[in-house]
Order: structure tokens, then sequence, then C-alpha cells
């Protein structure tokens, strides 16, 4: 650091101290924030940041870990932690590396089990009350089962009915007249959302036509 940045040894171990006293410092403070409670920091989505920030956001809680009665909860994709390590590093061996790092610095990793079709089922219930249970079974079978994606699927499905009219004499023919629109619909949004070259192509042949 000296050759490079052309300072002193004596101005090199300054920074160092300084920065050193600047860490040691905000773990007292902190330590005398929670005074024999508990803090619980909790981190969502990590693994949604920029591969930099990502492993940045792991260095800065690796330096709060020694804080008593600190605890951080991590809710994050271990594979793509992996893989951020991976490309910051260039390394065919990163991935790897990546996993034993995180893995020291966690004490206990809960993998979420997947969801049931009967849970699946029900959380889509809550969100469109009034589908039937087969369109939600429709739905579910064109859509990945994640509670994050069906909401965002079931957003793409709605705004796309918003701008059909669905007309009738009776309220049994708009409710048939639904039932043909909503698989089509349901479909599309489907192939826009997991098979958009799917979609491109049907765009382009229907342009063609």
């Amino acid at each position: 650091m000296r050759k490079v940045v052309g300072i002193t040894k004596e101005e090199a171990e300054n920074h160092f101290h300084e920065f050193f006293e600047n860490v040691e410092t905000i773990k007292d403070t902190v330590e005398k924030m929670v005074e024999g409670n508990r803090l619980i920091v909790f981190v969502d989505d990590l693994d949604r940041c920029m591969i930099d920030n990502v492993l940045d956001m792991l260095e800065a809680i690796k330096m709060f870990l020694s804080v008593k009665n600190v605890i951080f909860v991590v809710a994050v994709d271990m594979e793509k932690i992996e893989r951020a390590w991976e490309l910051r590093y260039n390394s065919e061996a990163g991935k790897t590396e990546g996993r034993a790092h995180v893995e020291k610095l966690f004490q206990l990793k809960l993998a979420l089990p997947p969801k049931s079709e009967e849970r699946l089922q029900w959380f889509l219930k809550r969100m469109a009350e009034s589908l039937s249970d087969q369109d939600i079974q429709f739905m579910l079978k064109n859509c990945a089962p994640n509670p994050r994606k069906i909401k965002r699927m079931l957003n793409l499905v709605y705004f796309v009915l918003s701008g059909i009219k669905i007309e009738g004499r009776t309220e049994n023919e708009e409710r048939k007249n639904f039932e043909i629109v909503f698989p089509i619909v349901v479909t599309w949004s489907a192939l826009t959302l997991y098979h958009p070259y799917i979609a491109k192509l049907i765009k382009h042949f229907e342009i063609l036509e």
C-alpha cells in the first residue's frame, strides 16, 4: 500500500489503527444500545442486490457477529450467494469457496420446505376470492410454486382482464364468457412470464398472418 499510495510506514500504521479503533467503537456502541436485551436484525432478499453489494453486506454482518446479543436473520438464496462469490473472484473454485465462507458466517441454516398444493390453493384463494376452484387449479398449473411469483402472475392476469370486456345478457352468460377468456389470459400470462421467447414467436406469426 505504501508503494502504491506513496505514504510512510508510520502513516500506514496510523490509518490501520484509526480504522481498527472505529470498528471497536461501533461494536461498543451497539453493545451499549442493547444493554442485556436482544437486537434481532432481519435482512430479506439479500440475493436480489448487486453482486458486490451482496458480498459487502456479508462482510458488514460478519463484523457484528461478535457483538453480544446481536442476532442476524438473513433470507437468501444460497446458490446465488455462492454464484456471487464465484463471479467476484473469477475462479473455478469460487463457488465452493463461497459456500465454505457462508457456512462459517452463519451458525444455523434452515431450508424452507416446498409449499404444498393445498397451501398454494389457500394462498391464491385469499388473493382472489372471486375465482372458482377450477380457475385456481388451472392457474396454479401454469404458475411457479412460489407465493411471490403467484402474486406477480395474478397481477398480470387482472391487468389483462381489465382491458377485456366480458359481456353477456345474464350473469350466467357473463360467467360462461369469463370461463372461456380466463384460461386464455392465464396461458398467455404464463408464456409472457416464463417463456418470453415463445410469446415473442406467437406475436411475430400473428403479425405475419
